[in-house]
Formats: C-alpha cells, structure tokens, sequence
C-alpha cells in the first residue's frame, strides 16, 4: 500500500480540522489549495498564519522547522529530542536596556525588568525602580 505524500496528508488533516472545528482564519487558505501543486504554499501560509509575518521573529518556544535564522535575539534553533525545532534561550544571553521582552519577562539583564508601556506598544527592559 502507498502512502501519500506529506502535504497531500496535510491537506487532509487541515480539511478534517476545518470540517470539525469551522475555523474561518483558515478557510480562504483552503479554498486556494484544492489541488496538490498548491498545497506547499498553503503550507507556508500556515507557517506564516502561525507565525505572523514572514520578517518577525520567531519567538521562545516557537517552532523554528525551515526558518533556523529568524529566532528573535539571544534566542537559537534547537532540535529537541524526539520532536521538532524550537527558539529557545541561549545560556548566559539577557536581553539589555530598552530592549523588547514581550514574552521574555524573565530575560531581562540583572537590575532590569520587563515594563508593560500604555497602549499597544511592546514591552521593554527598563531599570527597576
């Protein structure tokens, strides 16, 4: 018995996935990927759906599987045992002053905190006060 390919397998997990559950995020992603020719850029648009964008950083326990240089700063791509890619810290790395830690409250440099600013903007390493 032949088995199908992977992403013919996974088109069809997404397909059960969306029949199950009726995620509308993903429906119009689906309806461009009815044929196997397209279903590796239906892959990536799930890549980039779960993601974000293409040129964000991937952040610390994320899945790094094709994109080994994009983990965010003082993170690397790190093949765990018996599973797949993910950023994770690199030892003795803090993140310095002013610098993003959404995500990353405890990376921090020492006399440092992670501060929530108003509104929509990002968290940052500032000194504890």
């Amino acid at each position: 018995m032949k088995f199908p390919n992977f992403e013919v397998m996974l088109l069809l997990v997404w397909s059960l996935t969306l029949y199950a559950v009726g995620d509308a995020e993903y429906e119009d992603l689906w309806e461009n990927a009815s044929d196997a020719k397209s279903s590796n850029a239906f892959v990536e648009a799930i890549q980039v759906k779960s993601h974000g964008k293409r040129n964000e950083c991937i952040r610390k326990w994320l899945s790094c599987v094709d994109r080994k240089n994009d983990c965010c700063e003082g993170l690397e791509c790190y093949k765990r045992r018996h599973s797949f890619e993910v950023c994770v810290p690199i030892s003795g790395f803090c993140l310095v002053k002013w610098k993003q830690c959404d995500g990353r409250e405890r990376d921090c440099c020492a006399g440092l905190e992670c501060w929530k600013r108003r509104g929509n903007k990002s968290s940052v390493c500032a000194p504890i006060t």
